[in-house]
């Protein structure tokens, strides 16, 4: 049996080579029960639909699943299967990437790139941390579906706190999907794998509030 990152660097041969050369030695058993677990989980937790993108960072392209069309969490690990999505991520380099797609008109999961406490994300007990190489994301529960706008507010709060990346902010920022290889860096592609499930639910009122309350003092102390 070949080990995963042999199969991925089977890629400097032809496609159609590795596919009759290789594709019989090929078993993503623990590849997708990590998918299917994060899949799962943010199931239970969002009626969101999400859009599903395979990304070839070579040739700077992206194909979205589904005829471009969102899916509901549930529909999600299926239609992977159907695309043979990890076999294509291994073998020729196709990141997958997954976002709550924009004809959502509420969320109730907040995404934080690159976040940097992870530490008191875990003792805290908050909702999803995966890694995609040395990095981290974080996804925070919220007690109640919020705009897309105040998505943007409580992100800046989060981040604040625990660290991220600014630059990202959005409800509907692509993230790289547990149980693929970040193929963003070819050489040695990092597996993505979830770090830490959690309970916490926070008060989106609250959070609200304190964004008012810091980010209007800001604003006023400017001449």
């Amino acid at each position: 049996m070949m080990h995963n990152h042999d199969i991925y660097h089977c890629n400097n041969t032809s496609e159609s080579s590795n596919d009759k050369k290789y594709k019989r030695y090929f078993d993503f058993t623990t590849q997708k029960k990590e998918t299917k677990t994060f899949l799962d989980t943010l199931a239970k937790k969002t009626a969101c639909t999400i859009t599903i993108t395979l990304l070839d960072y070579v040739n700077k392209k992206g194909f979205v699943l589904n005829n471009k069309h969102p899916i509901r969490i549930e529909e999600a690990f299926s239609l992977l299967e159907r695309e043979n999505a990890w076999y294509k991520n291994a073998v020729h380099g196709k990141s997958v990437l997954w976002n709550f797609s924009k004809e959502n008109k509420h969320f109730n999961v907040v995404l934080i790139d690159d976040i940097q406490d992870i530490e008191t994300f875990r003792r805290r007990d908050f909702f999803l941390l995966w890694n995609t190489s040395d990095k981290f994301q974080a996804a925070f529960l919220l007690d109640r579906a919020v705009t897309s706008e105040e998505i943007i507010k409580i992100q800046r709060m989060l981040i604040r706190v625990y660290g991220g990346d600014l630059g990202s902010l959005g409800a509907s920022h692509n993230k790289k999907m547990p149980g693929f290889y970040n193929t963003k860096y070819p050489e040695n592609p990092p597996y993505m794998q979830i770090h830490y499930i959690g309970t916490r639910v926070l008060d989106a009122n609250n959070i609200l509030e304190k964004y008012k309350e810091i980010y209007e003092k800001e604003e006023n102390k400017k001449p």
